[in-house]
């Protein structure tokens, strides 16, 4: 799907979000004042930004989004610190993969408990939870031990799921869904 198809379908879900910010009394007056003086507030002017920095469902054109980029590159967000699991992880496009399995394992689990709790015989469901609850907890540490391989600083297996856990709790929050953990 082209740039501009995912833009056209996400349109729709713009609603007012949220995002804290630690900014000075003298970078808000700043702001206010350039936003204003261009006719937009400020909401409007990093909704702007946002959308030229993310390629997202609104942008201001290609050079905008080419600047917006620039300037995100030569801050060197992208460069500095550790290479965390989580970066990892994102960057190449594991999110859905381990969400999937962290799902699977609680669902795998959630559902021996309920067996569990029941006099009658369900051992071919228990097998198969079971079956399931591995096959996730191998791929998520055939994952982690890729990452480890190429990245020698950092965390435990726990730690670095933790994180992720954080990351999908806080983007679920954003989101306005409701979090399963």
């Amino acid at each position: 799907m082209s740039n501009y198809a995912k833009q056209k379908s996400t349109i729709h879900d713009r609603k007012p979000r949220t995002f804290k910010l630690n900014i000075s009394d003298s970078d808000v007056m700043k702001i206010f004042e350039k936003a204003y003086g261009s006719g937009l507030t400020p909401s409007e002017l990093l909704e702007n930004f946002i959308g030229d920095l993310v390629y997202g469902s609104h942008t201001n054109g290609s050079d905008e989004r080419m600047y917006a980029n620039e300037w995100f590159d030569r801050c060197g967000f992208n460069y500095g610190g550790d290479y965390s699991f989580l970066k990892y992880i994102l960057n190449y496009d594991l999110f859905d993969i381990i969400d999937d399995c962290l799902d699977d394992i609680e669902e795998g689990n959630n559902g021996i408990s309920q067996l569990s709790k029941d006099a009658d015989n369900y051992d071919e469901e228990r097998k198969y939870l079971r079956l399931l609850i591995d096959d996730s907890q191998k791929e998520l540490l055939d994952i982690f031990d890729e990452y480890c391989g190429e990245y020698v600083n950092h965390g435990s297996f726990t730690e670095e799921f933790e994180k992720f856990k954080k990351y999908r709790d806080e983007l679920n929050a954003m989101l306005g869904e409701k979090c399963d953990d």
